[in-house]
């Protein structure tokens, strides 16, 4: 089995998935992951992977915040776990449609901002 998620999504997982999950833990869950879902809304994506050992109860995590760039292009992330599902989150911080190959792109987070 292969997970969806691109380098650097997995990069993001890492950082808002600690409290839950060691880097090893989490490498393993995903490279145990069955791809279930990548979905362009339009304005940002959902990629969903999923493995029984995410268990059933439901968390949402976006602490720290994170900003990533592609070109002229900036995301942000959330991600939810829930009913043996992961499922990653990416959408335009400034409120303007993320381009559909955004993913495809080189992507480099760039900043954790500070409140």
């Amino acid at each position: 089995m292969s997970h969806p998620f691109k380098r650097y999504e997995v990069d993001v997982l890492e950082r808002l998935l600690s409290e839950h999950y060691t880097r090893e833990q989490l490498m393993e869950l995903l490279d145990r992951a069955e791809p279930q879902k990548i979905e362009y809304t339009g304005y940002g994506f959902f990629v969903t992977a999923t493995n029984p050992a995410i268990g059933k109860e439901r968390h949402v995590c976006s602490d720290p915040s994170l900003v990533a760039e592609s070109r002229d292009r900036a995301a942000s992330f959330v991600v939810f776990l829930e009913d043996g599902q992961l499922t990653l989150e990416t959408f335009p911080p400034d409120g303007e449609s993320l381009p559909a190959d955004f993913r495809e792109r080189e992507v480099n987070i760039v900043a954790t901002p500070t409140i």
